[in-house]
């Protein structure tokens, strides 16, 4: 016991930690420690190098170097809260690692090739006085880049020795999903970084790499994909509906999806793009697993959350809108970036000689088939808002009067609200036809305090005293 209690001393002392002078606390930490040592005998490690704490610590005979480092790193991060213990796992070093033996020898290690290749002569047993010296990751300058199809893309560190073969390894292989490998190209920089010198080898190609070297693996593209459209509402089938890349209709799919039901309506039924800008570059993050360089997903993150904002900055730059017309457009312009939906009157789509009817659709694209209205909607200045069911041939008369009447602040500005287009109609000097799924509206008299219309009425008396005192003015300067 006196010797474990020795070790236990110099493991702590290793950290600069002092014993608390709280007994619990110091039980509690004391028993925590005593789980990191095995049960039968220990030996010594010492870690050196570009590791977030350094020393020498209790190991078993039985473990093997990335069964410690797991262990080291997960045990000090929770007990001592240390900040480089909690950062990206790039700030520690997987490459490179040495083994110094007591007998001078020198064993090398890749745990990264380890735990993708599960090869144990790339993980080796410890021994009593190890040295582990770990080189400095530093992923911004020392690193090879493997890009294109390969099952994971990504920046790994670079080691002297590194081949072509290496860095395929680490990236687990060629993509299966594409169907030949033209090439590798090799791409390598200058210390200016202003010139670029570009190697092509085969695929089954081997080469020595430098520091900084850039990998693209190139394959003939697949366009096998998992091309599908949304079909939402009155439809048989709703959900997805599989389609070819660039051959399918609109009217293929509403088949496909079982047909209209009775109850649909094609007049008020919607197409919505699936390849809007924000919609083309998050599938290409994601088909393309652009997720190991966060830095340079950052313009396309930020597009992706503040395009509204940016689009209509974009579209008001060059504009002579006035105060009124802005706040407007800003209504129309939101609407159209949430909508983007594309000016298809679907109407005719069963109709298998018009023009919708062979609109090619795109993958992401979304098709709601809303019920069919059967009301008119009533609102504003009446008696109680709500629907009132359809009457073909019925005027405004009748729908108001189903509606209780006019209220008493209601004025002669009544407008019909096409129920498709939205469209305003004032419904007291266009007579139009009332269709279901439209809206009435019935404006409300505005009532004004005295002292709003004592002080229109004092500007006014201002402006008109101004203008006959500069006609005065000019009388008096033309006798």
């Amino acid at each position: 016991m006196k010797s474990v209690f020795i070790c236990l001393v110099t493991f702590l002392g290793s950290f600069g930690i002092a014993f608390s002078q709280d007994s619990d606390e110091s039980s509690s930490r004391s028993s925590s420690f005593m789980s990191m040592m095995p049960s039968m005998g220990t030996i010594s490690i010492t870690i050196g190098g570009e590791f977030p704490v350094t020393g020498s610590f209790i190991a078993s005979p039985t473990e093997r170097i990335d069964q410690f480092v797991t262990r080291m790193v997960a045990t000090l991060s929770k007990e001592f809260k240390n900040p480089w213990l909690s950062v990206d796992d790039n700030q520690i070093a997987k490459r490179g690692i040495q083994i110094k033996r007591s007998d001078g020898s020198v064993v090398s290690v890749d745990l990264l090739k380890y735990r993708i290749t599960g090869d144990l002569k790339l993980n080796p047993y410890l021994k009593n006085d190890d040295l582990i010296l770990f080189p400095k990751a530093n992923l911004e300058k020392n690193f090879i880049t493997i890009s294109g199809a390969v099952v994971k893309q990504g920046k790994f560190q670079f080691v002297e020795g590194d081949k072509v073969s290496d860095i395929l390894q680490l990236a687990m292989g060629f993509d299966p999903v594409y169907p030949k490998i033209e090439n590798i190209e090799v791409t390598s920089l200058s210390d200016d970084g202003n010139t670029e010198v570009k190697t092509s080898i085969p695929s089954t190609g081997d080469q020595l790499l430098k520091r900084g070297d850039r990998i693209r693996v190139v394959a003939i593209e697949t366009f096998k994909k998992d091309y599908k459209v949304l079909v939402l509402g009155e439809v048989e089938k709703p959900g997805f509906v599989f389609i070819t890349k660039n051959t399918t209709s609109i009217s293929e799919v509403l088949k496909k999806a079982g047909g209209i039901k009775e109850t649909g309506s094609l007049r008020f039924a919607k197409l919505l793009s699936g390849s809007t800008a924000a919609n083309i570059v998050k599938k290409s993050v994601e088909e393309n697993k652009l997720t190991y360089d966060q830095w340079y997903l950052g313009p396309a993150l930020n597009y992706l959350q503040f395009e509204p904002v940016a689009n209509l900055m974009e579209m008001q730059r060059m504009s002579s809108l006035t105060n009124e017309d802005t706040l407007f457009f800003q209504i129309d312009n939101q609407l159209r970036m949430m909508q983007q939906n594309d000016f298809a009157d679907l109407s005719k789509v069963n109709d298998s000689e018009s023009e919708v009817s062979k609109t090619i659709i795109q993958d992401g694209d979304v098709i709601i088939i809303p019920k069919a209205p059967t009301t008119v909607y009533v609102f504003g200045q009446v008696g109680r808002t709500g629907n009132i069911p359809f009457v073909k041939g019925s005027d405004l008369a009748y729908y108001l009067g189903q509606a209780g009447g006019l209220g008493e602040e209601a004025t002669d500005d009544i407008y019909l609200i096409k129920g498709k287009s939205k469209q305003w109609i004032k419904i007291s000097e266009i007579k139009r036809e009332i269709e279901p799924g439209d809206y009435i509206w019935v404006s409300k008299t505005i009532k004004r305090p005295f002292n709003y219309y004592m002080t229109v009425t004092a500007s006014v008396a201002t402006v008109i005293g101004s203008v006959a005192t500069v006609i005065l003015l000019i009388v008096q300067l033309g006798k």
